[in-house]
């Protein structure tokens, strides 16, 4: 695991191997522009198990959205990732209408679904790659 240390433009790069949990996946957040994403919903035990990880110094917290960090039991983090091959994503992904600055409880009708995404090297990249095209 990379050590996770901002760099002089404040950006954390996460490298193979590194793991993020927070609350949203832009295509600012990848290193990349030709990435395969590949994306499997998790349970809240297993979301429990990466933020045990967070807790334990072993993946980083970029829980951006206060209201968001408050409804999964997580310290809002404001931080800039860029995520590369072989890093991983653990994202929760909010569902409903616009949360209420402070909300502690989700509107009715909202909910929210952890993700893990994994950022992979698309095939034609490593054939490139292995023919040093």
């Amino acid at each position: 695991m990379s050590k996770l240390l901002q760099t002089k433009e404040g950006i954390i790069p996460l490298t193979n191997g590194d793991i993020a949990v927070g609350n949203v996946l832009t295509a600012g957040l990848l290193k990349k522009q030709a990435v395969k994403l590949i994306s499997t919903p998790i349970t809240w035990e297993e979301f429990d198990e990466y933020k045990q990880m967070v807790e334990d110094g072993k993946a980083i917290n970029f829980m951006g959205h206060p209201s968001t960090a408050t409804l999964v039991g997580m310290e809002a983090n404001r931080v800039s990732l860029q995520a590369d091959y072989g890093s991983t994503l653990i994202v929760v992904q909010y569902d409903g209408p616009r949360l209420n600055e402070g909300a502690t409880d989700l509107p009715e009708g909202a909910s929210l679904l952890p993700m893990k995404w994994e950022i992979k090297m698309p095939l034609k990249v490593r054939v490139k790659k292995l023919l040093h095209l």
